[in-house]
């Protein structure tokens, strides 16, 4: 018999497995870097949603403190599309605040509520502390806000 220079069908097989071990390690770091890029534009655009409430409550707690009457429903948290908050009260009174509605534009409708703003909640809760001031008008606000999303 003549000598054939030519690959063993070990060869083969060994070579088969090592390039296919390589392959799926390559394509589970790309998935994973997928899901975690996902994961940080959301945390990211929900950081911004919660960011510009904060503004805007800010904004509240500087023209409350020259108000002489107590503030009223007019005091309501509103967007730049003109929607408010379902709370009956003004922005800064104690209670739960369901501002949902805010996340019905892009980017939050979009990339954090994956088009439909049913699946998101966003409230902010406001507590009254008495920090040398009182209870009620006059009291310090403390303000926590929950955003959940898929």
């Amino acid at each position: 018999m003549k000598k054939r220079k030519g690959f063993t069908l070990v060869e083969i097989i060994v070579s088969i497995l090592i390039s296919a071990m390589v392959a799926m390690s390559s394509f589970s770091i790309f998935t994973s870097t997928m899901t975690s890029q996902k994961k940080a534009d959301k945390r990211e655009i929900s950081a911004l949603a919660i960011r510009m409430v904060q503004e805007q409550l800010k904004a509240y707690v500087t023209a409350d403190t020259a108000w002489t009457p107590s503030p009223n429903a007019s005091w309501r948290l509103c967007n730049h599309l003109g929607v408010c908050d379902t709370y009956a009260g003004w922005a800064l009174q104690a209670g739960a605040h369901n501002i949902t509605n805010f996340l019905n534009t892009d980017p939050f409708l979009t990339k954090l509520c994956n088009g439909n703003v049913a699946n998101c909640s966003f409230t902010y809760t406001v507590t009254d502390l008495d920090c040398g001031f009182g209870i009620g008008a006059n009291a310090c606000k403390q303000v926590q806000f929950s955003l959940t999303y898929p």
